[in-house]
């Protein structure tokens, strides 16, 4: 093989892989547009849906809870766990349901009297407070998607880098909803 045919195969091996990054890198900002309206991503047998996540967190927020008048004041996790969002979306997402997960717990300990463990799972808690009436079956099947989106964040890594800013914010934020309204529960 001489000079000339090692360069013509070097420059045709990577002729397609230099194209392929060029446009990537030209169509970077509408590609990152299209991620960010993205509602339904599928890959193999792992598919999420975050329109369903944008549909509860609308039921969420008709809940109208009292919050106070002025600027709003945000405990420190929940200020960490936005600012997340922007850097590790996917672990956002786990935090944010550590959180949920911690004040289920409570809720349930609180309004049933039962001791609840934060190893204990949350659809089990979920129910709990079902049963007690004071979950309603809106909220408990919100939960319920999130603790799914949750696992398939958790447990497959497609789907952890597949998590983009805006469904990592708007779970967050989400979650820091329902936290409210699980320590509203008496």
């Amino acid at each position: 093989m001489s000079f000339s045919q090692f360069i013509t195969e070097i420059v045709s091996s990577l002729a397609w892989p230099a194209v392929v990054v060029w446009l990537a890198y030209y169509f970077r900002k509408p590609m990152a547009e299209l991620l960010r309206r993205l509602s339904r991503a599928k890959y193999k047998d792992l598919e999420l849906d975050f329109e369903r996540l944008r549909e509860s967190s609308a039921v969420v927020e008709s809940y109208n809870l009292q919050k106070p008048k002025g600027p709003s004041k945000q405990s420190p996790i929940e200020e960490q766990t936005l600012l997340m969002t922007k850097e590790a979306p996917s672990g956002s997402i786990l935090l944010s349901w550590a959180i949920v997960t911690g004040t289920l717990a409570a809720a349930v300990e609180r309004v049933t009297g039962k001791e609840a463990a934060l190893t204990a799972p949350a659809g089990r808690n979920i129910n709990e407070l079902q049963k007690a009436e004071k979950l309603s079956r809106e909220v408990g099947e919100i939960l319920n998607d999130m603790r799914v989106l949750r696992n398939q964040v958790a447990h497959n890594p497609d789907a952890m880098l597949s998590v983009t800013k805006g469904q990592a914010d708007l779970y967050a934020k989400s979650a820091i909803e329902l936290v409210e309204i699980l320590n509203g529960l008496e």
